[in-house]
């Protein structure tokens, strides 16, 4: 499928052919289709569509591939938006830390971001996720979230990576929080 991806701009029979892929049973045909398609999103709204639907895929690389097709329109479509939004609560950690890594990349600087990345990590689920809590806390380090220091006491720091990314993220608001100096 991904030999034929730079001809299926112009050639819509390819194009028919590569998009029931992303219906096959095959977890790398329907990646590979993801992957093929993505470069025509912009252009083809039908196409966006479908990958919205392999956001729901049961496999995680086929959600990740559709998330990294989706990039650029989160924040710009609503339906999209609010698909990805939907995956912050997926019960694959891999999902949620995909979903909040392009949230900090695409939207910085937007007060509902923050939001809702804070609310992934009230979420216990989430809590229960390292690799999880160290993505959210990159992206609200990108973010700079004010309301990091009512998550720190929720924490614990069980790998230095996390501990890394905790001090990053608080680091700015430490001169105005001792509690957080304590910690």
């Amino acid at each position: 499928v991904g030999a034929v991806a730079p001809l299926l701009a112009e050639h819509a029979d390819l194009r028919t052919r590569v998009v029931t892929q992303l219906d096959d049973a095959d977890d790398s045909a329907r990646r590979a289709a993801v992957g093929a398609v993505a470069p025509l999103l912009a252009e083809h709204a039908d196409l966006r569509e479908k990958v919205v639907s392999k956001l729901d895929d049961a496999n995680d690389l086929v959600r990740r591939a559709a998330l990294s097709g989706l990039e650029e329109f989160v924040e710009k479509e609503p339906e999209i938006s609010r698909a990805v939004d939907a995956l912050l609560n997926h019960p694959a950690w891999t999902t949620r830390r995909d979903v909040v890594n392009i949230l900090a990349q695409t939207t910085k600087g937007q007060l509902s971001v923050p939001e809702r990345i804070h609310s992934i990590l009230s979420n216990t689920q989430c809590l229960e996720s390292t690799v999880s809590r160290i993505a959210s806390f990159k992206a609200l380090h990108l973010l700079s979230h004010p309301r990091i220091p009512s998550i720190i006491p929720r924490l614990s720091f069980d790998r230095l990576e996390l501990s890394g990314n905790v001090i990053k993220a608080v680091a700015p608001l430490l001169a105005g929080h001792a509690d957080l100096r304590e910690k």
